[in-house]
């Protein structure tokens, strides 16, 4: 008798390779070192992009037979560092949100339920070494990029989806506030000046507090680091590495849970099909995090005035997602941004 396939990490990219391989009926075990898939996060809101691919992302999840609780924002609220209001609306959602955490509406425990019910066996509280495991999904090995400090609470504020970018604030990032269903989350993205998280924290509370006052009952601290370029930059050695294991993260804002589900998806059909994983994720993925990381060069020099056209241009043209996406197709393939590329026509973005 065959052993199964043996995956190492039951976060988002480790059951989403699970579910892909039983899928196809294979057998698998995952092992993952927390009590419980999404332990490791205090619960609280995630952005998801839906502009890096043509295809919406409830099309992509659909032709994967994957079931995510998502959530579209009925508006982005975008506000510069005046203070100045921006409301997109547009008809396909730029971003969708996710819970993340161990609550059971979480993105992990509704990927653990899917696993569960394909007959995937999960073995928590247990570790596997790189030469035992056919493929590493167990996070990032070296510290990321960027750092997350936030709260969550409840509160009966109204819905919304709310980023602040302000330099002074967030130096060249943003912070941002969600609230759902009586869930918020609150959060400062840093790209450096780590240590100053905490105090960083408390200046985005007042700021958002300035733009509208807002009760937060039971607030707790969420957060989290991301985007390793070691990881990404590092050659292979061992079984394949999924998600930000591989560094698969955006390096200009930060998301990263869909390459995630991406080079799972991969992963899972290297096993089943025969492809070269490598190969597919060279493709696939590692353009488009090419492409943050030259998009993000630039942005680190746009400054406050960039910041505020960027800003405009989201929130006023007709399909946002589709300015971003041409941004991303324009760097994916040359190495700077500049006049000389906006005539040229862009490539196809890598397909899903």
């Amino acid at each position: 008798m065959e052993r199964p396939i043996r995956i190492a990490g039951a976060g988002v990219s480790g059951l989403m390779a699970a579910i892909r391989l039983a899928q196809q009926g294979a057998s698998v075990e995952i092992y993952e070192r927390a009590p419980d898939s999404g332990a490791n996060h205090a619960p609280r809101f995630d952005a998801v992009e839906n502009w890096t691919t043509r295809a919406d992302l409830r099309q992509v999840l659909s032709a994967w037979r994957i079931e995510i609780p998502l959530r579209q924002p009925d508006a982005l609220e975008v506000f510069d560092s005046r203070a100045d209001r921006y409301r997109a609306t547009p008809e396909r959602p730029t971003l969708y949100v996710v819970r993340r955490g161990p609550e059971p509406d979480s993105l992990e425990q509704a990927m653990k339920r899917q696993a569960l019910n394909l007959g995937v066996r999960l073995r928590y509280r247990a570790t596997l070494a790189p030469n035992e495991a056919d493929l590493w999904a167990v996070g990032a090995r070296a510290r990321g990029r960027f750092l997350a400090a936030g709260l969550g609470f409840t509160t009966s504020h109204p819905d919304v989806v709310r980023v602040l970018v302000d330099r002074r604030l967030s130096p060249n990032a943003y912070a941002y506030l969600i609230v759902l269903d009586g869930h918020g989350t609150l959060s400062v993205v840093l790209t450096r000046q780590f240590k100053d998280a905490r105090a960083r924290l408390g200046e985005a509370v007042r700021a958002f507090q300035r733009l509208q006052p807002i009760k937060m009952i039971d607030a707790r601290p969420s957060g989290g680091v991301g985007g390793s370029l070691d990881d990404f930059r590092r050659p292979t050695i061992g079984p394949p590495s999924l998600g930000e294991a591989a560094g698969f993260q955006d390096y200009l804002w930060g998301f990263g849970i869909r390459l995630a589900l991406q080079s799972g998806d991969l992963a899972a059909r290297a096993l089943t099909e025969g492809t070269d994983y490598e190969e597919s994720a060279t493709r696939e993925i590692r353009p488009l995090v090419q492409a943050s990381l030259r998009l993000r060069a630039l942005y680190d020099r746009v400054g406050d005035r960039g910041d505020r056209m960027l800003i405009r241009g989201i929130a006023t043209v007709e399909d946002p997602g589709a300015m971003l996406r041409h941004a991303y197709e324009l760097a994916a393939v040359r190495p700077m941004l500049g006049s000389s590329l906006a005539s040229r026509r862009p490539t196809r973005a890598p397909a899903v």
